[in-house]
């Protein structure tokens, strides 16, 4: 830990030495940016879930997503870049049950500062791993698909399982998610042919250091701790009219595992890996993408009730023409869950999107998807399935 430390800040050592006779530069001036998106929700769910749950939903909601864009860079006299990006949460959507406790009232989603120059690209401050940044995923017309999207993020179609893997973090994604925009390191290389690589350091995957994550609401309860290390990596070129993009990720950190018993409680040490691809040509990408969490279990006695291991994957197609696009996707991730049970925590989605071009920076959107929640003890309150006809407004500014 020591050696990547003293590295990340010789490294950035180097870059702030290098423009110290750089004077005759501009001042850094920040400019707007961002985006809104707002959605008219249908949704029908399991009467069982309702009933459960104690709950009467409405069919009809309406979901925002915004956020504004603070950016600004110069450029020194020796060709160095230095930039900011800080970035705020414009409202819109509540949190879902899942992501309640790590979201809060976390009003700046990202901020850090970058230099970049021949030597690649070096961000610092609250943004996610490099591995996630370059993860490639199954194409969704709409942008509806993983990462706080409608569907993935339980917002469309709710759910009450108590995820206690890292992959059940808070969003449904193949994406190494784990950190969570806490504050860190990232390097990216400059691309050769095609290939960018990229390392991350983080002293803590606490979000903001505000404490361990709470990844559950029940009793057993688990946590990052520790430091988190993550590598990645991206291929993206164009062989004529056929475009390749190929990613690969890993991360490394400790996770608490709290038992029924003392001395069951302990770390588990756990590693994940992503894999993604997407292949286009006239118009058409396919792609897909898989996540693995590994959980080391050295660290606990065999009676332990939890286990992290788990695993997710997705597959889509997308056509594009004109101004319209369309696509089809299909995501699925199994959680162990407990020792218990030889089942396992199962969330499916099926989504079907569309996408037409009003204007620039301005789509008109709209999804239709179905979700399916199965909890490994098969409780009626954590198991729900149902359908959801959305259409909404992106502005992108």
């Amino acid at each position: 830990m020591k050696k990547s430390v003293a590295a990340g800040t010789a490294l950035v050592a180097v870059a702030v030495l290098s423009a110290g006779s750089a004077q005759a530069s501009e001042k850094i001036s920040l400019r707007l940016g961002g985006y809104s998106k707002w959605w008219v929700v249908g949704a029908w769910e399991s009467d069982s879930y309702q009933g459960a749950t104690q709950t009467d939903e409405n069919s009809v909601d309406v979901k925002g997503d915004n956020e504004i864009y603070f950016q600004g860079s110069t450029t020194l006299d020796n060709g160095l870049q230095i930039g900011i990006d800080i970035q705020l949460e414009g409202g819109g959507h509540s949190v879902s049950n899942s992501r309640a406790a790590n979201a809060g009232a976390d009003m700046i989603d990202e901020s850090y500062v970058w230099l970049a120059g021949g030597f690649g690209k070096l961000e610092l401050g609250s943004k996610n791993n490099g591995a996630y940044q370059l993860h490639v995923t199954a194409p969704d017309a709409a942008g509806n698909w993983n990462e706080e999207g409608l569907m993935a993020d339980a917002l469309a179609i709710p759910t009450h399982i108590s995820g206690i893997s890292p992959l059940q973090h808070g969003w449904d994604t193949t994406a190494i998610l784990t950190d969570n925009d806490s504050e860190g390191v990232t390097y990216f290389t400059p691309s050769l042919y095609g290939l960018t690589l990229a390392a991350t350091y983080k002293p803590s995957s606490s979000e903001d250091n505000r404490g361990t994550v709470n990844l559950s609401t029940g009793a057993t309860a688990g946590a990052v701790t520790g430091e988190f290390y993550a590598l990645g990596g991206l291929y993206a070129e164009t062989f004529g009219d056929v475009g390749v993009k190929l990613s690969a990720g890993w991360a490394s950190y400790d996770f608490n595992v709290p038992s029924s018993t003392s001395a069951d409680s302990g770390d588990d040490h756990v590693f994940e890996y992503s894999l993604g691809g997407q292949l286009s040509y006239a118009g058409f990408t396919f792609g897909s993408s898989y996540r693995r969490v590994l959980a080391d279990r050295g660290n606990l006695q065999a009676t332990a009730d939890l286990d992290l291991n788990a695993q997710a994957w997705d597959l889509g197609l997308q056509y594009a023409f004109d101004r319209y696009a369309v696509s089809m996707a299909y995501y699925r991730s199994e959680a162990s869950g407990s020792d218990a049970t030889e089942s396992r925590d199962v969330i499916e989605f099926y989504l079907l999107s569309g996408k037409y071009a009003l204007g620039p920076g301005v789509d008109l959107l709209a999804s239709i998807g179905h979700a399916n929640y199965t909890s490994e003890d098969h409780q009626l309150a954590e198991e729900n399935d149902g359908w959801t006809v959305m259409s909404g407004l992106s502005l992108t500014f």
